[in-house]
């Protein structure tokens, strides 16, 4: 009997639970974490991982931007010399974090992979590099400017460590589609690499996939993933090598997001779909999870403003300001990194200042509807169980 009289309480406390959340969360998809910002005005979310921690860039005092962490709280990583400026791109699973540093108010920048401290990863020979994500397993791709030539050029890199998630490794030229410059945006666990390359004879920039001949390997091919007379670029690869980015659409004017589906897992072949967009004539895909999940950003009717975006299969483009408390004095311009959970991150507006948000899935309310169903149901047949017990004691 005591342990019936305990189980009433709890399950009528989960299901009352479960109720509220129910109703008070209708439409309400994801909550809302601020992470602040340093001591100026602006800041960006620029990618998430696995632990929700998340790299960026934040202004401080001086209005200098600054590569910044978040694990719990806000950290400002500096830069290689004192007043120069810096910016962290990505992070992977194990916290290290690339981006880019000035050298010295001189114009030039340099490739930095940062495990707790800051270091150089080189470039291809000439005075400027640039990374723009990591992989699992410390592989980093970005641009690098090129040695050898009368003028230098930039070239899309990866740069491999000599071991997993090391801070010493080889970098190599990826090459181009024909052009002179190219530069990598993103990284999958295998090593394939997407970004944006000129083309021959001059023609607009395309979006590449560079596919490795194994996985992690060095070496591979750079394929087109472009359509001639059109400008496009890939800025986000998931792990079985789906693809986002952007290119100019001949039929609206405007440039628009896209996702490209390789024919077979990692392929290199492949079909292109439009995103769709929120109104306006702009729209950006920046990033994409092994679920298919696509965010980004968006111009409104008019392009009065640019709003946050997720896009899947399912859904199509849907405003992410839709899918958050109306009343929590957001307002959500750009999403630029979301992991395999779900989670997002990115800037939009708060109290007058550009700040770093991280999103995350609220439980769906079918999902909270059952657990009350089960607090009831588990109410119902211990209070049936006690009955019996009391119904067949001798004397009664």
């Amino acid at each position: 009997m005591r342990t019936n009289r305990l189980i009433f309480p709890v399950a009528i406390g989960v299901a009352c639970w479960a109720l509220s959340c129910n109703i008070g969360n209708a439409g309400i998809e994801y909550s809302l974490a601020n992470l602040g910002k340093l001591n100026g005005t602006i800041s960006y979310g620029n990618s998430i991982n696995a632990k929700g921690h998340v790299a960026g860039i934040g202004e401080d005092q001086f209005n200098n931007q600054h590569a910044v962490f978040h694990d719990g709280s806000l950290h400002d990583l500096g830069a290689l010399f004192p007043g120069e400026v810096s910016y962290a791109y990505s992070i992977n699973d194990q916290d290290h974090v690339v981006g880019s540093h000035g050298i010295n108010g001189s114009g030039t920048s340099r490739a930095f992979l940062y495990d707790g401290a800051m270091h150089d990863i080189g470039t291809l020979g000439g005075v400027s590099a640039g990374a723009n994500d990591i992989n699992s397993t410390g592989q980093v791709t970005g641009f690098a400017f090129t040695a050898g030539s009368p003028q230098q050029l930039s070239h899309a890199f990866l740069w491999t460590p000599t071991s997993a998630n090391g801070t010493i490794g080889v970098m190599v030229d990826l090459g181009t589609l024909g052009g002179s410059s190219s530069t990598g945006f993103a990284i999958n666990a295998s090593g394939q690499v997407t970004g944006i390359s000129d083309t021959s004879g001059g023609g607009l920039q395309h979006a590449f996939l560079w596919k490795p001949t194994t996985p992690g390997a060095n070496t591979g091919t750079m394929y087109d993933l472009g359509k001639p007379g059109e400008y496009s670029n890939a800025t986000g690869i998931n792990a079985v090598g789906q693809i986002t980015g952007t290119y100019y659409s001949s039929t609206s004017g405007g440039n628009r997001g896209y996702v490209w589906t390789p024919t077979t897992p990692n392929g290199t072949t492949g079909t292109m779909v439009d995103l769709g967009t929120l109104g306006g004539t702009y729209v950006s895909g920046n990033a994409i999870n092994s679920a298919g999940q696509i965010i980004g950003t968006s111009g409104i009717d008019g392009d009065s403003d640019n709003h946050a975006f997720l896009y899947t299969a399912a859904r199509g483009i849907v405003d992410l300001n839709l899918l958050i408390d109306p009343m929590s004095g957001w307002q959500l311009n750009e999403a630029i990194g979301i992991n395999e959970l779900g989670q997002i991150t990115g800037y939009g507006t708060f109290n007058n200042a550009r700040q770093i948000f991280v999103l995350s899935p609220v439980p769906e309310p079918s999902g909270l509807a059952l657990i009350a169903f089960a607090a009831v149901t588990i109410l119902v047949l211990s209070y049936r169980g006690s009955a019996r017990s009391i119904s067949c004691r001798p004397g009664f």
